[in-house]
């Protein structure tokens, strides 16, 4: 199942993008995830959390960016909390503290409570009625393991490759710039790079893709994010001919040319 964390950072860098909130569910598709609970569901967690605005199309609060930064036990307590708050329905919401008491107890749970499961399993919290080792540690405060640093982005051809957990405030402003083929993986073609610098200053890409990776980025690359001319200097051997009739004599001898094809260019033999 993938984490509430890869979903709102989905949802929102998508909708920065100024995908339609109605065609949000497309991007989850494409991933191959099935996305559940659906995306109004997860609109109304970030409105209420304060991650989104409440403008029309919503776009990323200021806040998302602090909740990026924090550690996964505090984003989950922050998503909790707003969740407990969505309902207007005071009843409503009062189930929903109810059904965190009886998981906190280890109690069975009730027919009312099967609607609000499958908000708190998104969140990791439980699982078949049950709370789940994470569940354990947001609502009965048991310690967190501590989690490993990020691993180093790659880049392999024209492909980044990004290993999960990610430095998700990292991964915020790289998406500023490239959209994801599929979670992790990142093309650097050529259109992909054109679309890139539109949407921000090269130099900055440069910048994020040498924090991501721990190492400058290939030439050819660096070149291509500035739309510089690549040059290579390549040593090797200058043949001088006193007459143009001699290269032609060289191209036409089957011998000379088994000799010399590594060192004189294709289309001299033409």
């Amino acid at each position: 199942m993938i984490s509430a964390t890869f979903t709102i950072f989905t949802i929102l860098s998508e909708l920065r993008r100024g995908r339609p909130a109605s065609q949000l569910w497309r991007i989850f598709y494409h991933f191959g995830e099935s996305l559940s609970p659906r995306v109004p569901f997860w609109l109304r967690l970030c409105l209420q959390a304060g991650l989104l605005d409440s403008s029309s199309p919503p776009h990323p609060a200021r806040h998302f960016k602090t909740w990026l930064a924090l550690p996964p036990e505090a984003q989950t307590l922050e998503l909790l909390e707003a969740w407990q708050r969505v309902p207007k329905n005071v009843q409503d919401r009062c189930a929903r503290r109810a059904l965190i008491g009886r998981l906190e107890r280890g109690e069975p749970l009730i027919s009312r409570n099967q609607r609000d499961l499958p908000a708190l399993q998104a969140l990791g919290l439980c699982q078949q009625g049950r709370l789940t080792a994470w569940g354990e540690i947001i609502l009965l405060d048991k310690p967190a393991p501590t989690p490993p640093p990020p691993a180093a982005w790659r880049i392999e051809g024209d492909q980044l490759f990004v290993p999960f957990p990610p430095d998700w405030s990292l991964l915020w402003e790289l998406e500023r710039f490239l959209s994801p083929a599929a979670p992790g993986l990142y093309p650097l073609s050529a259109p992909a790079l054109r679309k890139a610098v539109q949407r921000g200053p090269a130099e900055e890409l440069i910048a994020i893709l040498e924090r991501g990776t721990a190492f400058p980025i290939p030439p050819d690359l660096r070149a291509a994010i500035l739309d510089q001319p690549v040059l290579n200097v390549t040593e090797g051997i200058v043949l001088e001919f006193s007459n143009p009739e001699e290269l032609k004599r060289l191209r036409r001898s089957a011998v000379l040319r088994e000799h010399f094809e590594h060192i004189l260019s294709p289309g001299m033999f033409a």
